[in-house]
């Protein structure tokens, strides 16, 4: 399929021999221009799943195709521009302004001693206006709120300029006004072809802004497919254990447990 990015085929992963697998005969497949939910509860590993996705861990059985091309043919260096993350948390450990900071994700492009170019600093300025952070290119990364934070680290991933947007968790740290500011940047990047996966605990948000979802539980997957189909009353009941309701009204949808 020309459009598919990237294609799970029946991966199990366990963390040491003679343990239940993490993940167990698990399958899935992402997109062009989609936006991808994990939902679980916890330990179901979600953010194992992203770290296989990206290459980091290599599972125990099965396949991973990138571009219809198995991962493990890809470079380290081919993978960063491909796909980007964004981390649940990542502390500025140096004093880099804003500006400097972004600068980091161009390491993909530029060989072991480079310095970033004027198009590496257009790049960066460009993914600092996609978040609306142009004004504070020259601030201490390290001094901003936890809100501008996080849009920080949505444009460092975007200054990688990568296929697939990958997000672990993005609004669990966040207020309900950062929150919505995340939401819409999320919907403007599908807006503009960027395809995403992210995980989350938040089936609102999942049914909010994605066009897919995978429902994870105990390494495994209950259901999986468009939103509307996978996030139902029934499906949210069985993956949570308890009663949830989910309602649907116009371009809104909103998701609450009944006990």
């Amino acid at each position: 399929m020309a459009n598919l990015l990237l294609e799970i085929q029946d991966i199990s992963y366990r963390y040491r021999m003679n343990t239940t697998p993490v993940l167990q005969n698990l399958s899935m497949s992402i997109e062009k221009g989609t936006v991808n939910t994990i939902l679980g509860p916890n330990g179901a590993g979600k953010s194992t799943l992203l770290d296989i996705c990206l290459g980091w861990k290599e599972p125990e059985t099965g396949r991973i195709l990138l571009n219809q091309h198995d991962i493990s043919s890809f470079s380290r260096r081919q993978m960063g521009r491909w796909m980007s993350l964004v981390p649940q948390d990542e502390q500025v450990r140096f004093d880099y302004t804003v500006l400097e900071y972004l600068l980091l994700g161009r390491a993909p492009y530029l060989s072991q001693l480079e310095m970033p170019g004027p198009e590496d600093v257009d790049i960066a300025r460009r993914a600092l206006e996609k978040v609306g952070l142009q004004q504070l290119q020259e601030r201490p990364a390290s001094k901003l709120s936890g809100g501008e934070h996080q849009l920080l680290m949505i444009a460092r991933a975007l200054v990688q300029e990568p296929h697939i947007l990958v997000l672990d968790e993005p609004t669990s740290r966040l207020d309900p006004g950062n929150r919505q500011r995340v939401v819409r940047l999320l919907k403007t990047l599908l807006k503009h072809g960027v395809t995403i996966l992210f995980t989350t605990h938040d089936p609102t948000l999942a049914a909010d802004i994605s066009t897919h979802a995978l429902l994870l539980k105990q390494g495994k997957v209950l259901h999986a497919g468009p939103e509307e189909e996978v996030l139902t009353s029934s499906n949210l009941s069985q993956l949570y254990g308890i009663s949830m309701e989910v309602l649907r009204r116009e371009d809104k949808t909103i998701v609450f447990s009944t006990h």
